[in-house]
């Protein structure tokens, strides 16, 4: 996986632009700014949506095999996030839900650090443990109402 994320990061701008998801703030191409001089990203909306994966497969123009290691990577995450959830419930002692239509985040990130940005801001938001949060608390919310 470790290198069709540095496959398709290291696509040239014009075709990682391509890569449009508006459903949230955060989802799609996040480029390199003067805001953010440090981290690159690519990324869908829900990784446990075959259809997003395939339009973000089809957006950077993945060759087969990327698409296929997006695809195993993908559906192992999401499994795994689904048994942390479902641990969370039994371990509050809460009734089991099922978590299996929720949308997922899949951010690809690039860090491109240098000696002048040591002790600078990397990113304003790690999309990843934020969806992780976020889907814990929301549900929480779900569960105890």
């Amino acid at each position: 996986m470790k290198g069709v994320v540095r496959a398709l990061l290291d696509l040239p701008v014009e075709i990682k632009k391509r890569n449009k998801d508006n459903v949230i703030p955060g989802t799609g191409y996040f480029p390199l700014s003067p805001q953010n001089p440090i981290v690159e990203a690519l990324g869908l909306y829900d990784m446990s949506s075959a259809d997003d994966i395939h339009a973000f497969c089809s957006q950077l123009d993945a060759s087969p095999y990327h698409r296929e290691t997006i695809k195993k990577c993908a559906a192992g995450i999401h499994e795994l996030l689904l048994d942390i959830a479902r641990k969370i419930c039994e371990g509050l002692g809460l009734a089991s839900n099922s978590f299996e239509e929720w949308p997922c985040l899949f951010r690809f990130n690039k860090y491109s650090f240098t000696l002048e940005a040591v002790g600078s801001t990397a990113a304003l938001l790690q999309t990843h443990f934020f969806s992780l949060y976020y889907k814990m608390m929301k549900m929480l919310v779900v569960l105890k109402s």
